[in-house]
């Protein structure tokens, strides 16, 4: 296995041999001065022109490449995605001749370059947002990228001598914040923390014991700052912050994105966020998922990583750009170890970097023109942006941290989409079903669902037949015992059938044990309200339509009665004070109509789970045509497909697989539905929620 190998620094350790482009703007003119502290060499400061203002089309395809490319990698896209990797070391170019180009600096810098002390750093300092915007980690001089040169690259936006107190002791402590606003655009709140916690998954025992994440309950700027100054609880070294940033042009001022009680925005200004994190000695602090470090027209210089920067917080890390989940993933799974090792926190990012660098495919898809598997790249080791307040902190150096022999393995594969942690596998209870696929899309229902079960001790999620209930319902357990919510979740399906006496009898055996059927019918509910009081449990009743009037083993008015009053009483008293919470998943949702206490109010909500949105459909067809090698039809058609077979999933896994029949021709596939369904693409089928039908009837017909 290949490896990295790095050398952690002790408490003691030399600083890095910097090399500082100072800019500074006056009178509409912009002037960078070179010079090395250490070295005590400086050139004249020089007029400085922005080297892609000329180019604009280089950021955009820069951002197309690393936001949208992968979501559909075959034909033109993979070729204009081929121009922009080739234009990479070009952008870093005319960045460096921009700043380097005069006799003077260029003195400077082969004298920096080639001086034998190591480490080095590159620092951008500079107040001005048309500078911090630009993409400096790509500096290269001719085909190499300074990075490439073991040069470190940093930002920094107001020199300070400032630092955090003295070292720290094991665990390192991740404290994620996930913020969604329900009035702000909605990204998976899922995918941070579901990339931080594969990374941790991911190290030796040893090494993820030393790692704890710790999940924020209430995405409040008031419950940050209660757990960050908490004496009782142990120390915060990195806060996680997945959510947006904003922007208000009129103030010119940048803010965090947190939620008020109600859970809309509350706008935290850099100043509120600085001051709380430096009197915590919290070190640093990661924005992710929402490009909060990204500067451009709209996000002048006192955007949100660089003011809180300003504001005392001594170190950001932030992603310019949205991420795949798996860059995320392979970036953690070296920064954090690297910190553990006494690295500083300048050096982690650039072990990040390298793992990216060093592993840059993503995926693998089927492509006709190679009649093969196709491995997906992305380069964009770049990505992470690191902002500096003062001496680059090493958090763990001399500590206890620094046993490691800082061996990490950087070309290891990704967790698989059905990864989840030993604890957590045992902690699921009843037998869950296991996804065919990777659980795709759903994103929002899940935000929903969450929101619902920490105010609600019941929830009922219907909708159609084929809809996904199960598998979302199985996805949100596996989720919420990840981060935390729940200790453990039992799962019971009335596919069949099923009275009281069935459904306790299988909860009992999953949390007590084969000890539960030897008590008397009277004392279970007893017993299992105990347990559930014990410890917050997530109990999910699935194909609760079979207990239901309509269906062969529909159960008698006074037994289902009594099923649905114990149902009641299971997360009642003791077992709502612990949180535990009862999932009920049913095609059916009218149980008020058989029990008043199932109206929705204060204790019962209840959620349609709906069609798949188009980008969904897109991904989870794109998932079926992948684990089967199979090819991939124009986007533009498939999503017209999709579109008619209204989002329902399981219509999408009976249709897609056979594409490859009809040489990926979607117009051919429709007419077929039309045969079988006339009036199918005029959206009939769709309203008539017959997709489902028609989809079965195609794909019975395949059949010899």
């Amino acid at each position: 296995m290949q490896t990295l190998h790095t050398q952690p620094l002790s408490a003691q350790a030399s600083e890095p041999l910097e090399l500082r482009l100072s800019f500074r703007t006056s009178d509409d003119q912009t002037t960078v001065r070179v010079r090395s502290p250490e070295l005590d060499i400086e050139a004249f400061p020089q007029p400085f022109a922005d080297p892609l203002a000329d180019k604009p089309l280089l950021l955009e395809n820069l951002r197309w490449y690393l936001e949208k490319y992968t979501a559909w990698p075959v034909g033109p896209h993979r070729e204009r995605a081929q121009r922009v990797e080739d234009g990479l070391t070009g952008i870093g170019g005319r960045l460096f001749r921009a700043v380097f180009g005069a006799p003077e600096a260029t003195r400077i810098w082969q004298q920096f370059r080639d001086h034998p002390e190591d480490p080095k750093l590159l620092t951008i300092d500079s107040r001005n947002p048309e500078i911090l915007r630009l993409p400096w980690e790509l500096l290269a001089d001719g085909n190499d990228h300074l990075f490439a040169l073991d040069i470190s690259i940093r930002r920094r936006v107001h020199e300070s001598t400032q630092r955090l107190g003295a070292g720290f002791h094991l665990p390192l402590r991740v404290l994620m914040v996930t913020v969604r606003p329900r009035d702000l655009s909605f990204i998976d709140p899922r995918l941070s923390p579901c990339a931080l916690l594969d990374a941790v998954a991911s190290l030796t025992p040893e090494e993820a014991n030393d790692i704890q994440v710790e999940f924020l309950p209430n995405p409040t700027f008031s419950a940050l700052s209660q757990r960050l100054r908490d004496k009782h609880l142990p120390p915060v070294h990195v806060v996680h912050f997945d959510g947006h940033g904003v922007y208000e042009q009129d103030r010119e001022l940048g803010f965090l994105a947190f939620e008020d009680a109600k859970g809309y925005l509350d706008k935290v200004d850099a100043g509120r966020l600085g001051t709380l994190m430096t009197k915590a000695k919290t070190p640093l602090l990661l924005l992710d998922a929402c490009q909060s470090a990204s500067i451009g027209d709209q996000d002048p210089f006192r955007s949100v990583a660089p003011r809180l920067i300003e504001n005392g917080v001594g170190a950001v890390v932030a992603m310019p750009y949205s991420v795949l989940v798996s860059t995320s993933e392979r970036f953690f799974r070296a920064f954090y170890p690297a910190l553990l090792s006494g690295n500083t926190i300048g050096q982690a990012v650039d072990l990040g970097r390298w793992a990216l660098h060093d592993t840059p495919e993503r995926s693998e898809i089927y492509y006709p023109p190679e009649q093969e598997m196709v491995a997906v790249t992305l380069r964009n080791w770049f990505l992470p942006v690191l902002y500096q307040r003062a001496r680059d902190l090493a958090p763990f150096a001399g500590a206890d941290g620094a046993r490691y022999q800082s061996h990490y393995p950087i070309d290891q594969e990704t967790q698989d989409c059905h990864f989840i942690e030993p604890q957590v596998a045992s902690a699921l209870l009843g037998g869950f079903p296991q996804p065919q696929y990777c659980f795709i899309g759903r994103a929002q229902k899940l935000w929903k669902l969450q929101r619902q079960l920490a105010e609600r001790r019941v929830v009922v999620l219907h909708d159609l037949a084929g809809q996904g209930k199960t598998a979302t319902a199985s996805e949100a357990a596996r989720w919420l015992l990840r981060t935390g919510r729940f200790a453990k979740a039992v799962f019971v399906s009335f596919e069949g059938g099923g009275d009281r006496d069935r459904a306790l009898g299988q909860l009992g055996t999953a949390l007590i044990g084969e000890e539960f059927a030897s008590l008397g019918r009277a004392a279970r509910l007893a017993e299992l309200q105990k347990a559930l009081a014990r410890e917050p449990v997530l109990v999910i009743w699935d194909n609760f339509e079979g207990a239901l009037p309509g269906l062969e083993a529909e159960l008698s008015p006074a037994a289902l009665t009594e099923l649905l009053e114990t149902d009641l009483q299971l997360v009642s008293g003791p077992g709502q004070r612990a949180g535990s919470r009862l999932l009920i998943t049913s095609r059916d949702a009218k149980l008020p109509t058989h029990h008043a206490g199932y109206a929705p109010s204060a204790q019962v909500a209840y959620l349609a789970l709906e069609g798949m949105a188009t980008y969904e459909a897109l991904e989870l067809a794109s998932s079926v045509l992948d684990a089967r090698n199979l090819p991939r039809p124009s986007r533009e058609g498939l999503e017209d497909l999709l579109g008619f077979l209204g989002g329902h999933p399981l219509a999408i896994l009976l249709v897609v697989p056979h594409l490859a029949e009809y040489d990926n021709d979607v117009s051919q596939v429709m007419a077929r539905f039309e045969a079988l369904y006339p009036g199918f693409t005029e959206g009939k089928a769709k309203k008539r929620n017959e997709s489902l039908q028609v989809s079965m009837g195609f794909s019975l017909d395949r059949l010899s």
